[in-house]
């Protein structure tokens, strides 16, 4: 998109007067120069005016953080319902943001082997029933049929599956943060 033409796009954006546009064009011209010149002495930067990316969109003054979960957004006109996840996704994600960020009031709520006492690491150490169960559950079939078989009540698989897939997933977090935290020192 060339320049001119991307200038045009944010003034018809700005029009409130659908009778008068080219005035309505102009008094959001000027409203904005108002605004980038009171931005820059405010703030004492540089550059008051968002710069252009490579896409050709502006980098704007209060950037959109994250973005959303893809999936089957709103089921009705009425209702709006978002993006529906399971509880293994959930709970990933939830992990995850917990983890990454860098909050003093989350991070000593994190338990981590250094910041436990000698006798209550021994559960990391993979000699506890919960690294039992994950190291044999990776000797069972993949199938849910199969799993379903093997502990004969379907509700107890679909659930121990679950269990056992979001310990293995914290495993591999776990990991994943003394690799960085290696990494860093």
């Amino acid at each position: 998109m060339y320049g001119i033409e991307r200038n045009l796009h944010e003034m018809k954006q700005d029009v409130g007067n659908k009778a008068r546009p080219e005035g309505s064009m102009a008094e959001g011209y000027q409203a904005k120069e108002c605004v980038a010149f009171i931005a820059r002495f405010l703030k004492r930067s540089s550059k008051a005016t968002p710069e252009v990316n490579e896409c050709g969109t502006s980098k704007s003054f209060f950037p959109k953080v994250g973005r959303p979960i893809k999936g089957k957004g709103r089921t009705s006109k009425k209702k709006n319902r978002g993006h529906i996840i399971d509880r293994i996704t959930w709970a990933q994600a939830h992990r995850y943001v917990l983890f990454n960020c860098d909050c003093e009031e989350v991070e000593k709520y994190i338990s981590t082997p250094e910041n436990e006492d000698d006798a209550s690491t021994s559960e990391y150490d993979g000699e506890n029933e919960v690294s039992k169960q994950v190291n044999k559950s990776s000797l069972r079939p993949r199938t849910m049929a199969d799993v379903v078989e093997v502990n004969s009540r379907k509700k107890h698989a679909v659930d121990e599956v679950q269990n056992i897939h979001s310990l293995k997933v914290a495993r591999v977090q776990d990991q994943c943060i003394q690799k960085k935290e290696q990494v860093i020192s």
